[in-house]
């Protein structure tokens, strides 16, 4: 290299390590500490995308088996049963806006009954919190 010199200097990274430079590049822009943060990161929206989809999987089985047969699989209550108890379509906004969580939550665990005591809706019996928590969110994406 004739008439050019190659003009180097010492770049210190956040780890401590030393680089020579060419001065012309641009100094690296990323960090060693960054990658194990990505890599966790991504880790954890995983873990989370998994355990929400299989709390999902298991509200609609939930759904199907328990449910479904009164209220129909899509919510909106027109099955043959679902027209013998006047079963309300809770794909209906105006509907759901009636009741809150905790509600929908205790009629699951307790079922129904109405102003005679007779019983409109069963209790689902073996369920636990969670399951019920999973179902009324469930019941909740069904509303247009």
């Amino acid at each position: 290299m004739h008439g050019t010199q190659l003009s180097l200097r010492r770049i210190l990274c956040p780890m401590g390590r030393v680089f020579l430079h060419n001065r012309s590049l641009a100094p690296p822009r990323h960090s060693t500490m960054k990658i194990p943060c990505r890599i966790s990161a991504v880790s954890l929206c995983l873990a989370v995308f998994a355990t929400s989809s299989l709390h999902a999987a298991d509200a609609a089985a939930l759904w199907r088996k328990d449910c479904a047969t009164c209220h129909g699989a899509d919510g909106r209550g027109d099955t043959k049963e679902g027209s013998k108890r006047y079963i309300s379509d809770l794909t209906d906004a105006a509907l759901q806006a009636k009741f809150t969580d905790d509600e929908a939550a205790k009629s699951i665990k307790s079922g129904l009954k109405d102003a005679k005591g007779r019983v409109i809706m069963k209790a689902i019996s073996g369920v636990s919190d969670a399951d019920v928590k999973s179902l009324v969110a469930y019941v909740r994406a069904l509303k247009k």
